[in-house]
């Protein structure tokens, strides 16, 4: 319900409803940037983010500029990869892989924040053994990974 902004979406999610708009570098709704979203504070009941704070040059500026966008009580959905091959160009970089306790602390501004792991298949949780293996990535007990986090956070 109300305004729903979709950040970097290559293929808009149109059945979300009549409020629902693209906001990008070209070619969107709304052309900005998640450093300057050109709207007031407060205006926007959602946003969706999905795999594109890796690509920001600073997201913790930008998760402060989706915090004074978003409606008290609005919902931010966002994701990003963790376990993922690098897939930056020169036009669009690929910056970050963040962890649970990285995401807590970028979603710090907000009121209530809940990060849960993106499911592993079968062929991941074997590929995740081997890197794990033969990367040197520790004991274990100790080595925790998923995919990717989905992040819900109210503002």
């Amino acid at each position: 319900r109300g305004t729903v902004i979709d950040v970097g979406v290559l293929t808009p999610r149109n059945w979300i409803g009549a409020g629902y708009r693209t906001m990008g570098l070209y070619g969107c709704d709304l052309n900005g940037d998640l450093l300057a979203i050109p709207l007031p504070d407060a205006s926007v009941d959602a946003f969706i983010v999905t795999e594109v704070l890796e690509h920001c040059a600073d997201p913790l500026a930008a998760v402060r500029e989706l915090h004074r966008v978003l409606k008290p009580g609005g919902l931010l959905l966002a994701t990003s990869p963790f376990i993922w091959p690098w897939h930056g160009t020169g036009d669009y970089p690929d910056y970050w892989r963040f962890t649970v306790q990285g995401w807590r602390l970028l979603l710090k501004p907000f009121a209530e924040v809940k990060v849960a792991a993106c499911q592993w298949t079968q062929e991941g949780a074997q590929a995740y053994e081997q890197m794990r293996r033969f990367e040197c990535m520790g004991h274990k007990s100790l080595t925790h990974a998923s995919t990717g986090y989905l992040c819900e956070v109210t503002r």
